[in-house]
């Protein structure tokens, strides 16, 4: 009787295995080897290591640790900031300082803009009484009576950052004038202790002046003469004030310090800081002078430019 292959079909002789059937035990024999050879080899398994820290990250936890200390003990830690000459993290100081000073300066300019929106909608639909006549107050262009919002920032800006720097100067030529020995990086930490001192008082004014809203509508609509000038003095004196006294103190801490970072005695530090801030008084009206009536409205800076 004929055998057939029970996988393919093909017949078979007596007591033969076909070929199919011998093609798959090879495979199956040849598979084993290669299995466990497989199970020999060694597995690597890749490591994810983290990402090294962002730089500027870690300049500013320095930079706030910093601040931190000084708060604690702004006398033991500034003399040891100043004594260890690093300008990056003088530079961070005043420019935290720098960004206070901006953000003082626009929510004035803002208080003034939005009193001068407000006076102008007022104008055009209102005349008011002088007690003899009655007369319409003309702005002119909305646009040639406001502040210039972004020259404000960079110029105050540029003008804030410029001076902390040359104050950094200043005291280095004081101090080689009374016979010292110092160097310039050691005096732009003794300027960076100034300002970041001053900045939270600064900050504090910021915060009194967008609580004190400038009225100034108001004021006109009631034809009160003592309330428009309240309105118009208030808002800025009471922030002022406070940034007066964080500069104050600012001085103060710089006097302390200013020793990390030279070899003058006490007796002479008290004289060359007060030299150093009348020069910088000066320094800072010649400053406002010249770069401040590019912050002026048009109108005002074409009105002085006729006085002068």
């Amino acid at each position: 009787m004929a055998n057939f292959c029970g996988n393919c079909g093909s017949p078979l002789k007596e007591g033969s295995i076909c070929s199919c059937q011998q093609q798959t035990t090879q495979d199956q024999e040849q598979s084993i080897p290669e299995q466990q050879q497989n199970t020999h080899q060694p597995q690597y398994v890749q490591i994810m290591t983290p990402a090294p820290p962002n730089a500027f990250v870690i300049y500013l936890k320095k930079m706030w640790t910093l601040i931190i200390a000084l708060v604690k003990s702004p006398a033991k830690v500034g003399i040891q900031f100043v004594g260890s000459a690093d300008y990056k993290i003088a530079l961070g100081l005043i420019g935290a300082q720098v960004l206070a000073v901006v953000f003082l300066f626009l929510s004035f300019v803002g208080k003034y803009n939005s009193a001068i929106v407000a006076a102008y909608n007022l104008s055009t639909s209102k005349a008011y009484s002088t007690g003899t006549s009655t007369v319409r107050v003309n702005f002119g262009r909305l646009s040639d009576i406001k502040f210039p919002m972004f020259t404000v920032f960079v110029v105050v800006g540029i003008i804030t950052f410029g001076l902390a720097c040359l104050m950094a100067g200043v005291i280095m030529l004081i101090i080689k004038i009374f016979k010292g020995n110092t160097d310039y990086k050691h005096m732009l930490c003794v300027s960076g202790i100034n300002s970041i001192m001053s900045t939270p008082f600064l900050l504090a004014a910021f915060f009194v002046s967008l609580s004190m809203p400038m009225d100034i509508a108001k004021s006109i609509s009631s034809n009160n003469v003592p309330l428009i000038y309240s309105s118009l003095i208030f808002p800025f004196l009471y922030p002022l004030l406070i940034a007066l006294v964080g500069n104050i103190i600012g001085w103060f801490t710089s006097l302390k310090v200013i020793t990390g970072g030279s070899d003058i005695d006490d007796n002479k530090t008290i004289y060359v800081l007060f030299l150093s801030a009348i020069v910088m008084i000066i320094a800072t009206y010649l400053t406002i002078k010249v770069g401040g009536p590019m912050c002026l409205p048009s109108a005002i800076r074409e009105g002085l430019s006729k006085l002068s």
